[in-house]
């Protein structure tokens, strides 16, 4: 996306893969929901792919007119459209690991997501460090201290305007989880 966790994530397994046997590609969905900012936010990531020599593959989807159409909400359509294309590139590269930068913070929201809705134990045990294809090397780590790692190493990101509207249901959860 090029978030913070996100870019801490490309950075640490570029540190980790460079020369190695492994080869590391990025991927980016650009949800078109922002406009002129999601198209910032592929440039951000087109910018940084390309500094550090990884490729980058690109889906841009119509996330608000497929979700309009379909009758899904639009974190529901998005999330499908991003599984999707992940599922799909890991097929054209022959099986490919995708490790997605879900953190401590995304797993809290997320249980708390699922309780609220009435989730039985599986929905209450929240995100899985490893399903299926992917993994999740940031799990163990809260978004406070991505964020502070990121400072720290001079690692720049870029902040999803969206993240901070309290009409999504996870955002909601996140601004009233310190209360809980």
């Amino acid at each position: 996306s090029g978030g913070a966790d996100s870019s801490v994530l490309l950075r640490w397994l570029h540190s980790r893969l460079s020369g190695g046997k492994k080869r590391l590609v990025a991927a980016h969905v650009n949800h078109m929901i922002r406009g002129e900012e999601s198209d910032a936010d592929e440039a951000f990531c087109r910018r940084v792919c390309e500094s550090l020599g990884i490729p980058l593959y690109v889906e841009k989807a119509d996330v608000p007119a497929r979700a309009a159409g379909s009758g899904m909400g639009l974190e529901e359509c998005a999330r499908e459209v991003r599984y999707a294309f992940l599922l799909n590139l890991s097929e054209r590269l022959g099986g490919a690991v995708v490790a997605t930068a879900h953190s401590a913070t995304d797993n809290l929201e997320t249980v708390i997501f699922h309780m609220t809705r009435g989730s039985g134990v599986r929905g209450a045990a929240g995100i899985a460090p490893v399903r299926e294809i992917y993994i999740r090397p940031l799990l163990c780590c809260c978004s406070e201290e991505i964020r502070e790692y990121a400072k720290e190493s001079g690692i720049e990101y870029v902040t999803d305007s969206t993240n901070s509207d309290a009409s999504y249901a996870r955002n909601y959860i996140r601004d009233r989880k310190s209360v809980v």
